[in-house]
């Protein structure tokens, strides 16, 4: 008979929110009906006398699962997930990882050995374990104390005392960062590569996972670039942000090759980020994700023969579907009710099966509908991604207030 068990997740080095990602696909190898809470960003814990370097934020959230596993067989599994995504484990207990991976509790099970004490002593005293179980398993009752987690996290209040932050690990949002003079909605704002270095942390730091930089507007009224006077635009801002931020993803926003093959050759890219896909970058992009964007399909019918096609063209010239977005193009010859009509049926494309990414944001659509100021355009926006939490991505102009529509839609539908 499985047992129900909970699994404290933290990290603090590196891409964090990744880390927590590639976390649960491992925990999935052992874990049955998975669900996650809230990611919340806290201050280390620290003992006396820690080193300054130790001092940066963790990520922390609780995933709960049935596993058929021992608490000891499930803690040997946890170690090796630690071991695996590159934590040393001879490393002092208090100092900064990659990611920490706690058995919580299982079931009603009492344990104390050298190895493991369950439940974790942590679901008592510590916010970031008892609060994010809480919100998972309420009625869940220790049974030493006899106390619910919801009586538990009870002890907390205020909650925002305890906390920076809070984030949600799905769907992950692609940061938009135009260095463009005549973009839609914030052209020339970033158009200096200080202030579009400057807006690219500060979107990562709001919990950004993918940054995409776009040097070339798609606005209509806009003159087309050539690729050397993209690439100028491109490339010191590239180079100052990935400079001072090595961890974080980044994506190519292009249409030229010769801009993304110069791209890839000198900087850490992660993504590239196509409008108009075109078989000569099938080389060049062997080994990174690559955005298919549906910018001339403006309906679902349409949507799915191209992007069938665009896909097995890619699996045959040796990309994985792993490797492959699917974007359908919202504000990209669509009319206000055909862009509805493509949210309101995007399983029939994650049916293709490659991840999705929706690039609603600040895309006035909804005007149609509402009678709202320009001005008010995140905040349409962010009810929008309330109801997308399906797909795997969202590309997003602020990325701050997007993640909190997320954090309280998944505390509505219970992830």
């Amino acid at each position: 008979m499985p047992s129900s068990c909970a699994v404290g997740l933290g990290s603090n080095l590196g891409h964090r929110l990744d880390h927590l990602s590639s976390a649960i696909k491992k925990l999935s190898a052992f874990l049955t009906n998975i669900k996650w809470s809230t990611v919340y960003e806290t201050d280390a814990l620290l003992p006396k006398g820690a080193p300054d370097s130790w001092d940066m934020p963790y990520l922390n959230m609780v995933v709960i699962g049935e596993s058929s596993l021992e608490p000891l067989e499930l803690l040997g599994q946890l170690k090796c997930i630690e071991k695996e995504m590159g934590r040393v484990q001879s490393s002092p207990r208090w100092s900064p990882r990659v990611i920490d991976c706690d058995l919580l509790y299982c079931d009603d099970h009492i344990i104390e050995s050298k190895h493991l004490t369950l439940p974790h002593p942590g679901l008592l005293d510590r916010f970031f374990t008892a609060v994010p179980a809480a919100s998972l398993t309420p009625n869940w009752q220790h049974p030493q104390t006899k106390q619910r987690l919801v009586e538990i996290a009870q002890t907390f209040k205020p909650y925002s005392s305890y906390f920076k932050r809070s984030m949600a690990l799905h769907p992950k949002l692609m940061g938009i960062v135009n260095i463009t003079p005549d973009s839609f909605s914030d052209g020339g704002q970033f158009f200096e590569p200080d202030l579009a270095i400057e807006q690219a942390e500060k979107l990562y730091q709001e919990g950004a996972y993918v940054i995409d930089f776009g040097a070339q507007s798609m606005n209509p009224k806009s003159k087309p670039l050539s690729w050397q006077e993209e690439w100028k635009r491109l490339a010191p801002v590239l180079s100052g942000f990935t400079s001072k931020s090595r961890d974080v993803k980044v994506s190519i926003d292009t249409i030229n090759f010769e801009v993304a093959k110069r791209a890839i050759e000198q900087y850490p890219i992660d993504w590239i980020n196509l409008v108009y896909f075109d078989a000569a970058f099938f080389e060049l992009v062997q080994d990174h994700k690559v955005v298919l964007t549906a910018a001339t399909q403006n309906d679902v019918y349409s949507i799915i023969p191209w992007a069938e096609k665009q896909i097995n063209t890619c699996l045959k010239a040796g990309l994985k579907k792993s490797q492959l977005i699917l974007d359908p193009g919202i504000g990209f010859s669509k009319s206000p009710i055909e862009t509805f009509q493509i949210l309101n049926k995007l399983d029939e494309l994650q049916a293709l099966g490659v991840e999705i990414l929706v690039g609603h944001s600040r895309k006035p659509f909804w005007r149609h509908c509402l009678a709202e100021a320009t001005e008010n355009t995140d905040f349409s926006s962010c009810i929008i991604a309330s109801h997308l939490t399906d797909v795997d991505y969202l590309r997003v102009h602020a990325v701050e207030k997007h993640q909190k529509a997320l954090v309280l839609s998944q505390m509505m539908i219970g992830k």
